[in-house]
């Protein structure tokens, strides 16, 4: 690029394969790939490219680029003229190579003896499932209540076709796992055709989203948008089972009382845990004597303790609900290291 500044001129000998020597044209290729990558990672909804189809050419794609790239770096022997910058760069492409054996090769084929089968698909409000899943001639794994996994289902783990849930269930010893999953995609708007019995296979655990690693909180406040609630619904339920005597708060922030998931376990959690539940409603009915609106600076103050800053708060929703919520717990003078936040987003 810098070459390209310099003198034009030479912009034609680069970018023409003709012109340039081989090692040139593999940089250039490496380049064009790289922008390939950039530009469907950043604009795959707009240009409405499927997610499976997405995740497997993003990876050839990307070892297209690495290998262009170090085809380029070798050729061009400046760059690896001296012994030790030779075997650095050797030991990277090693590395790269390694990490993509294990992930696409050697990790799937551990999954793929180690299977899981769906038991229970129900229904749940705001076209939301219940997908229940219980290992097969294994123990399953263990996981922190708030963790995730990447989830495939009827379809081998070497397809790629892998999606990535949080789980809604509490650790239990059969290795039986629950995931709260809404239809917004591909494979999201299919989960209430599966069939139990049908053969599922989870990747897992994932994230450090979890209570387990605040253990020294005074309580717990769970701030969730949408379908957010899934990975709370872990942790809450986690803390029922343990019998966890401490204060909790819950929010929930949804446009209308039908779009609320799991709302008669949220209403029944008060049976069993010392929490208080807080739906927030854009549009309520007209018999709501709650909240409504939106969960604002204001709403949690009202709500919170004076201890607030004792408190371990965990947010998970849409991105602009994230970063209001992040701005009005740093107005109310909470710890930064206190606030955990999970992004429910794909590219």
């Amino acid at each position: 690029m810098i070459l390209v500044l310099r003198d034009p001129a030479q912009l034609s000998a680069i970018i023409t394969p003709w012109d340039a020597p081989l090692e040139v044209s593999a940089g250039t290729a490496s380049l064009f790939l790289l922008l390939v990558i950039v530009g469907t990672s950043a604009f795959r909804k707009p240009l409405r490219i499927p997610y499976e189809g997405w995740r497997a050419t993003h990876l050839f794609l990307s070892i297209g680029a690495l290998g262009f790239a170090f085809y380029h770096l070798w050729g061009v022997s400046y760059y690896t003229e001296a012994p030790a910058v030779r075997g650095l760069w050797m030991l990277i492409g090693f590395s790269i190579g390694a990490v993509v054996f294990y992930v696409r090769l050697l990790r799937p084929w551990r999954l793929l003896h180690r299977p899981f089968r769906v038991v229970e698909v129900r229904p749940e409000l705001a076209d939301c499932w219940t997908l229940v899943v219980e290992p097969v001639g294994h123990d399953g794994f263990s996981f922190e209540p708030g963790q995730f996994a990447w989830l495939t289902v009827d379809r081998s783990p070497f397809f790629m076709q892998e999606h990535p849930f949080s789980i809604a269930s509490p650790p239990d010893p059969t290795g039986r796992l629950e995931f709260v999953i809404k239809e917004l995609g591909d494979f999201t708007s299919t989960v209430g055709q599966i069939p139990p019995g049908t053969v599922a296979y989870a990747d897992g655990p994932y994230g450090s989203f979890s209570i387990d690693r605040h253990p020294e909180a005074a309580g717990y406040v769970f701030l969730a948008g949408g379908i957010g609630i899934a990975p709370m619904m872990s942790m809450l339920r986690t803390l029922a089972d343990r019998g966890d005597e401490r204060p909790h708060l819950v929010f929930t922030g949804h446009s209308t009382w039908d779009r609320v998931p799991l709302r008669e376990e949220l209403a029944a959690l008060p049976d069993r845990l010392n929490v208080e539940v807080v739906h927030v409603l854009e549009e309520p009915p007209d018999d709501w004597d709650g909240e409504e609106g939106w969960i604002t600076r204001e709403l949690l103050d009202r709500y919170l303790p004076a201890n607030r800053g004792d408190f371990h708060y965990f947010i998970c929703g849409p991105v602009p609900m994230i970063r209001a919520m992040e701005a009005f717990l740093k107005e109310l003078e909470v710890t930064p290291g206190h606030v955990h936040t999970e992004l429910f987003d794909m590219v």
